[in-house]
C-alpha cells in the first residue's frame, strides 16, 4: 500500500527537528474502524527486513445519533395518499423537520433545517415551517423539497393558519410578530397580501382560525387586540371586535409570543349541507399563553377555563374530533414549578383537568389529537327499529348522520331516538405531546399511560453539544436540551442518563469536566445553562453546586486529588468545587476555554481566553496567571493577543521539554512549543473556528504526544506533539466538539445531530500494514 505523501512529510520535519525522539516521530496514527479493538501486527517483508513505515487503510469513522430532543410543534391531518390506510400524517419540528404516521417512527426531512420552529400542515403533503427568525418555507411534496416564502416587508412571522381544503383555496394568513400586521395568499404562499380587518386604527392581530366548512361558509376568525373579528366572505370585509369587555381574551405581541396564541374551530362546526341530519355546533376555542376560552357564538359571549393546575403558561391546544359528544381537551405548556405538569386534559368539557407529569426542566410545547382509523358513516338510513347502546361505545358527532334528534338541537343534546339504527365507530384516540428537550409522547388511553420508551427512540433530534471520556472505553455526551448520555462502547451506542440534572430550554449542558482523579473519586462537572452539577459516582447522581451558570469549561489542576483545585467560566474553586470564588478582572471577561499546566505543582500555570465582557465581537486573547490564578495579564505576542478564544489544550511528553500549547481562535489554529513565549499559527489548518482541543500523551507503544481538533472541516490530529497537523480527510463535516481517550486510544466527535467515533490505531516503525 502505498504511503501518503504529505503524511511521510510530517515525519521527515518530525525527524530533522527532534533526532533524539526518531522512533516517536516514526508513529503512524491513523483512524481505523470503530469495531475494531487491536490492529494486527502484520508479517515484515522478506526481501528487506527493516521497511520503511506505511500508512494504515483509510480511517473509518463510526456515526451514532441521540433520541429525543426538543419539538418546538406538532400538526396532524388525515393521510389520504393511496396506500395510506385512513392514518394521520404527524409533522414536527425541532433540530430538523420530521414526519411520521402515528408518532412512533420518524423520518427526518431531507433538507436540514437545524432550528425548525413552527409547522402547520394542509395536508400529507404540503406543510408550511417557519425557523428561529421567523423565515417561512413550504413543500409540497411531503417534505423533499422546500421553497422559501417572502411575506410583505418583515420577519419574523407567524404562518396561523390553513384553508381545511387548501388544494382548492390555497388560502393561509400570517402575522408579524413585531407588530401584529396580518398577511393572507390565495395562491399557496406565493404572494402575500396585507389584511385589512378595520378602518383607522388596525388591531394587532394574535391568532387566525377556519371554519372547517370554509369551502361553502366562507367563514374565518380573527383574535386581536380590540376584539374577535369574523369573516363570511373568505376575509375580505370583517365584523366589529366583539367580545371586549364580556370576559373574552385579548391577542396579540403584546400578550406574548404568538406562535402561543391560536384559535380552534372543531370538526362538526357549523351546517354541513352534505349531511342530511347535522347539529350546529358553534363553540370555537381561542387561547393565548394566560388561558384558554370557548365562545358557543362567534365570539358575542366567552366561557373562561383559565389555566390548568400546574401550568404557567398554555403553548397549545387540541380537542377531539368529537367534540362535543366526545368533550376532550388537551393543552400543554410551561409548569408550573420545576418537574410540574407538562400539560392537562379534560375529558368533561373543561369542568375538571388531570395533569400531564414532567421531568424536571421539561415543558410541553405543541399537542394533536390524532384519531387513528377514523372513517366517516355513510349516507342517512332509517333500517328496522333498534335500540343502540351509548354507554358501549364511542360516538363522534359524524355518525349523527344516523340520528334523530328529540327537543331542540340548539338547546338540548343531540340523542339517538329508538328507532334509529345507528352504527357504533370504536375508535383508538392518540395523544401526541411535543416536549422541550425530551422528544415526543404519545398515549393511547387519554392520558392515562404515556409511552416515553417506543416514542423516544424513533426520534433521534437531540443536539448534542459536549462530550468526555471517562476512561478509554465510557463517555458522556451532554446536549442542549435533553439531558445526559452514557455510551460504554467509546461511542458506538448511547442511552440516557435518567437524572436530576436539568433537561429543557434552560437546560443545556455547555460542558463536561472529569477529574484527573477519576478512577478513585468518580468524580464528573456538568456546567450548564442552570448553572454548575457534580456527580461523585461516575454521572449517575447530580447536586446541585453554588458553581456558575453558562460557563463553558470545566478545567482541573492534575494534581486535584490533592489539591483540589478547578475552573468554571470565570470562577475558580480550591475545595473540589464546594465552594467558588470569581476570578480577579472577571467581570470583564467571558471565558471560554482554560487549561491548568500539567506542572501546576511547581509552575502554578493557567492558560484562559475567550471574549470580552464589553465587546463581545472581541477576544482577549490568551490569558495567563504563574500564581495559580490569583493574577491575570494577556499574552503580548502579536499572533494571539486580542483573539476570541475558544479551545486551549496543553500537553508536556518529557521532562526535559517546554509545554507544548495549542490554542483554537475564530481564525485557526496558533501553537506554542515554548510553554507560551513564542507562538505561530499553524499552517495548512483550517482557518474556521476551533471548536474544541483535546491533548494527551501516548505512552504504548512509544512515547509520543497527540492533539486533536474538531473543526468545520473535520477532524485535525497531530502525532508529533503539536509541530504539524493533518486533516483527516474522511472524518465527518463540521466537527462541533471532539474528546480524546486518557490513553490516547480513541476519539469521540460531535456533530449538529449526530456523533462520530474512531479508534487510534498505531504502528511501530518496522510494521506493514
Amino acid at each position: 500500500m502505498r504511503a501518503r505523501p504529505d503524511l511521510f512529510a510530517s515525519l521527515r520535519s518530525c525527524a530533522r527537528c527532534a533526532p533524539a525522539l526518531l522512533v516517536a516521530a516514526l508513529i503512524l496514527v491513523a483512524f481505523a474502524t470503530a469495531t475494531a479493538t487491536t490492529t494486527p501486527r502484520a508479517a515484515q517483508a522478506q526481501e528487506d527486513p527493516t521497511p520503511a513505515p506505511t500508512a494504515t487503510p483509510a480511517p473509518a469513522w463510526g456515526m451514532a445519533t441521540l433520541y429525543g430532543g426538543p419539538i418546538r410543534d406538532l400538526a396532524v391531518v388525515p393521510d389520504t395518499r393511496p396506500d395510506a390506510q385512513d392514518t394521520q400524517r404527524i409533522w414536527g419540528t425541532g433540530n430538523g423537520i420530521f414526519v411520521s404516521t402515528r408518532g412512533i417512527t420518524w423520518t427526518m426531512a431531507p433538507r436540514d433545517f437545524p432550528d425548525s420552529q413552527q409547522v402547520v400542515a394542509a395536508s400529507a403533503e404540503t406543510a408550511f415551517v417557519t425557523d428561529s427568525e421567523g423565515v417561512g418555507r413550504r413543500t409540497f411534496n411531503g417534505g423533499r423539497s422546500w421553497s422559501v416564502m417572502r411575506v410583505g416587508d418583515q420577519t419574523p412571522y407567524h404562518i396561523a393558519a390553513v384553508s381545511p381544503d387548501f388544494d382548492q383555496e390555497q388560502q393561509a394568513y400570517a402575522i408579524f410578530e413585531a407588530d401584529g400586521r396580518l398577511w393572507r395568499t390565495s395562491d399557496s404562499g406565493s404572494r402575500w397580501t396585507e389584511v385589512v380587518i378595520a378602518r383607522g386604527a388596525q388591531p394587532m392581530v394574535g391568532a387566525v382560525g377556519f371554519s372547517p366548512l370554509f369551502p361553502t361558509d366562507e367563514t374565518v376568525f380573527a383574535g386581536t387586540n380590540a376584539g374577535f373579528h369574523v369573516s363570511t366572505n373568505a376575509g375580505q370585509e370583517w365584523s366589529e371586535g366583539r367580545g371586549v369587555g364580556a370576559g373574552g381574551p385579548v391577542f396579540g405581541p403584546s400578550q406574548g409570543p404568538v406562535q402561543h396564541q391560536g384559535i380552534l374551530v372543531p370538526a362538526e362546526f357549523g351546517d354541513d349541507p352534505a349531511r342530511k341530519i347535522d347539529p350546529e355546533v358553534e363553540d370555537v376555542f381561542a387561547w393565548t399563553p394566560a388561558g384558554l376560552w370557548v365562545t358557543p357564538d362567534q365570539g358575542m359571549s366567552w366561557r373562561s377555563f383559565g389555566l390548568p393546575a400546574g401550568l404557567a403558561a398554555i403553548h397549545d391546544v387540541a380537542v377531539s374530533e368529537g367534540w362535543p359528544a366526545d368533550p376532550v381537551i388537551v393543552v400543554a405548556g410551561r409548569p408550573s414549578t420545576a418537574g410540574g405538569a407538562i400539560g392537562a386534559i379534560s375529558e368533561d368539557g373543561g369542568d375538571s383537568w388531570r395533569p400531564i407529569a414532567g421531568a424536571s426542566g421539561l415543558e410541553g410545547t405543541a399537542v394533536v389529537l390524532a384519531v387513528d382509523f377514523w372513517h366517516r358513516p355513510g349516507p342517512d338510513r332509517k333500517p328496522p327499529r333498534q335500540s343502540p347502546t351509548l354507554t358501549e361505545h364511542i360516538f363522534l358527532p359524524n355518525v349523527y348522520s344516523g340520528f334523530d334528534f328529540t327537543g331542540d338541537p340548539e338547546a338540548d343534546p343531540p340523542v339517538p331516538s329508538d328507532f334509529v339504527h345507528v352504527t357504533p365507530i370504536v375508535l383508538r384516540r392518540e395523544i401526541t405531546i411535543g416536549t422541550n428537550g425530551a422528544g415526543v409522547w404519545s398515549s393511547a388511553d387519554l392520558g392515562r399511560t404515556w409511552d416515553r420508551t417506543s416514542a423516544l427512540p424513533g426520534l433521534r433530534n437531540a443536539r448534542p453539544s459536549t462530550v468526555t471520556f471517562l476512561d478509554d472505553e465510557s463517555a458522556l455526551v451532554g446536549s442542549q436540551r435533553s439531558g445526559l448520555f452514557r455510551s460504554e462502547d467509546a461511542g458506538a451506542s448511547w442511552t440516557r442518563v435518567e437524572s436530576a440534572l436539568p433537561r429543557g430550554e434552560r437546560g443545556a449542558i455547555l460542558a463536561l469536566g472529569v477529574s484527573p482523579a477519576y478512577a478513585s473519586d468518580r468524580t464528573v462537572f456538568a456546567a450548564t445553562a442552570d448553572g454548575l452539577w457534580v456527580s461523585r459516582d461516575g454521572g449517575t447522581a447530580w447536586t446541585a453546586t453554588s458553581g456558575p451558570a453558562g460557563a463553558r469549561y470545566v478545567a482541573f489542576s492534575p494534581d486535584f486529588a490533592q489539591d483540589g483545585r478547578m475552573m468554571a467560566g470565570g470562577h475558580r474553586s480550591s475545595d473540589r468545587g464546594a465552594s467558588w470564588q470569581a476570578l480577579p478582572g472577571a467581570e470583564d471577561w467571558d471565558l471560554r476555554a482554560a487549561a491548568f499546566s500539567p506542572r501546576f505543582a511547581n509552575d502554578s500555570l493557567i492558560l484562559a481566553g475567550g471574549y470580552l465582557t464589553a465587546e463581545p465581537d472581541e477576544g482577549t486573547g490568551v490569558l495567563v496567571s504563574r500564581d495559580g490564578g490569583d493574577t491575570w495579564a494577556a499574552i503580548s505576542h502579536n499572533q494571539v493577543r486580542d483573539r476570541p478564544v475558544l479551545a486551549i489544550a496543553a500537553i508536556a511528553v518529557d521532562p526535559s521539554e517546554d509545554l507544548r500549547i495549542a490554542v483554537g481562535t475564530t481564525n485557526g489554529m496558533f501553537a506554542s512549543e515554548d510553554g507560551g513565549a513564542d507562538w505561530r499559527r499553524v499552517p495548512r489548518m483550517s482557518a474556521r473556528d476551533i471548536g474544541s482541543l483535546e491533548g494527551a500523551v501516548r505512552r504504548e507503544p512509544s512515547l509520543t504526544g497527540i492533539f486533536v481538533a474538531a473543526t468545520g472541516d473535520g477532524a485535525y490530529w497531530s502525532f508529533n506533539r503539536g509541530m504539524d497537523y493533518l486533516r483527516e480527510p474522511r472524518s465527518p463535516r463540521p466537527l462541533d466538539r471532539v474528546a480524546l481517550s486518557p490513553g490516547a486510544l480513541r476519539v469521540i466527535g460531535t456533530m449538529p445531530l449526530g456523533i462520530t467515533y474512531a479508534e487510534l490505531a498505531v504502528l511501530e516503525a518496522g510494521d506493514a500494514p
